[in-house]
């Protein structure tokens, strides 16, 4: 006999914070230099996944948008050494 279990998928219905597309621009970000938190400070600030995407394209601009929401005094610690 086969056993059913009639809610099996009810077990993994966790609920998600992040959009697919969100989760994909955490996955992504530190390709381009930028630390997830700062893309987490991003979304929770109102940019929608779509801005962020062509603000990874352009790291200076993505640094200043940062820079002016953290308020800090200098986004130096941001750039990368090649």
């Amino acid at each position: 006999m086969l056993w059913l279990c009639p809610n099996w998928y009810d077990y993994y219905d966790i609920p998600y914070e992040y959009s697919m597309q969100e989760e994909l621009l955490f996955e992504y970000c530190t390709y381009y230099g930028v630390e997830p938190d700062d893309i987490s400070l991003l979304l929770d600030y109102g940019y929608t996944a779509d801005e962020i995407e062509e603000m990874l394209v352009d790291y200076d601009l993505i640094c200043e948008i940062v820079h002016s929401i953290k308020g800090e005094e200098t986004y130096n610690d941001y750039l990368i050494e090649f």
